[in-house]
């Protein structure tokens, strides 16, 4: 077997319960058939399960991280209205404009706390500290570390003119936030003038915050999510763990203010979440869905044609002709060479190490990996990375599909 870094991930809820013996079975087994260096659990402070995990981590020589999502679907959390990040448009959380219709079937809500707001600071993370002094995990992967993207609507991305942004940003720049949130209502108003021509020739998000006169507000926004990992980051290292950070794939990162230079140094490594097949948030057939269904509704003079070209121009491949059908048909798994490519273009800190994230589950409805769709996955990592992680639930994959994993890389 090729010796790379194989890591994965599993969620267990009061729904979702597993005796002792099924949990040690579950995970031996995928010791077994990978040779699992990680494994991330989220468990919702489930202490006892905790102490569980590590001890059976620990006995199959498993590193046993914490999966520990810092700003929506807190462990422990009752988020309210006042929490929640302030649209540019008044609205607190989701928009309307694109949003995902699925929410409401969804277990996690993704509702996002602004990282600016002093709850976090002070509430959510001694709760972080507490749970890293009292139990003995090897790192930390921290998830939920970004603002909303389109999938929360359209009106989500330009977020948050709250009294605490308001502060910080004025400290920073000298300048009145409120400025910025103009510009982006002058740009919705002037987005149904826009023609597919102009569509076309957008050749990234950052250009559409040129474009705008918002790119003091971006940056604002990439700092302050910054300043949240390293605060929640050092403290990590401070106990002696090691910490990964979940982010969005490299090419849609910007619509989420997770900046990966900035971000480097506050980590050991990076999960590029590369969802080609996913139905919900991150994975990239729903963040382009969105994205177009919130372009369409504002401008519906845009083509289909063209809509395709600009998400061709931001992803750098092709998409099927028919942008309405991407939630059902996804985005060729090409898209994980393309995106490693351009993260090794940054020149990163040597130091931080990237392990992509690719799916490997069977949810219907959501995400349906089969062998062939792996094949594809696993032929583009070798001698690209040190490492992958199997994305994003061990208690979804089915054996099979680990087992043909483990068979390809022994081919190798």
């Amino acid at each position: 077997m090729k010796k790379l870094w194989i890591g994965t991930q599993i969620f267990i809820n009061k729904k979702r319960y597993l005796t002792f013996e099924d949990f040690k079975r579950t995970i031996f087994n995928a010791k077994k058939i990978l040779n699992l260096n990680s494994l991330m659990l989220w468990a919702n402070n489930d202490f006892n399960l905790y102490e569980n995990f590590i001890e059976i981590c620990r006995e199959f020589g498993i590193e046993p991280y914490l999966w520990y999502p810092v700003l929506s679907d807190i462990p422990g959390f009752k988020t309210n209205k006042t929490h929640l990040t302030l649209n540019f448009d008044g609205t607190y959380g989701y928009g309307k404009i694109g949003r995902w219709s699925d929410f409401r079937n969804n277990e996690e809500i993704f509702l996002f706390i602004c990282p600016n707001k002093k709850i976090v600071n002070n509430k959510l993370f001694e709760s972080f500290k507490e749970t890293v002094d009292n139990f003995n995990f090897e790192g930390i992967l921290l998830d939920r570390i970004r603002f909303p993207s389109c999938a929360n609507g359209f009106e989500s991305i330009f977020s948050c003119f709250c009294k605490f942004c308001k502060e910080k940003f004025y400290k920073n720049y000298c300048l009145h936030i409120e400025k910025y949130k103009k510009l982006i209502n002058d740009f919705v108003n002037n987005f149904k003038k826009f023609t597919n021509e102009d569509i076309e020739s957008w050749q990234s998000f950052e250009y559409i915050w040129e474009l705008i006169g918002i790119k003091e507000f971006i940056d604002f926004k990439e700092s302050s999510i910054y300043d949240l990992v390293r605060k929640f980051a050092d403290y990590a290292k401070l106990k002696s763990k090691k910490v990964g950070l979940d982010l969005y794939s490299y090419s849609i990162s910007p619509l989420v203010s997770q900046s990966y230079k900035k971000l480097q140094d506050s980590c050991d490594w990076i999960k590029p979440m590369v969802y080609c097949h996913t139905k919900g948030p991150a994975g990239i057939p729903l963040e382009i869905y969105c994205l177009a269904s919130a372009f369409k509704a504002i401008n519906n003079s845009l083509s289909n044609s063209s809509l395709k070209k600009f998400f061709e121009n931001i992803l750098k491949i092709r998409l099927s002709k028919n942008l309405d059908d991407i939630l059902e048909k996804g985005i060729s798994e090409k898209f994980l060479s393309v995106e490693l490519k351009k993260i090794k273009k940054l020149n990163l800190s040597k130091e931080v190490k990237i392990y992509p994230g690719f799916e490997a589950v069977k949810i219907p409805g959501v995400c349906i990996i089969n062998k062939e769709i792996l094949s594809y996955y696993i032929e583009q990592i070798f001698n690209e990375v040190e490492g992958f992680i199997l994305s994003w639930d061990l208690l979804n994959i089915p054996e099979s599909n680990l087992k043909f994993i483990g068979k390809k890389l022994r081919q190798k």
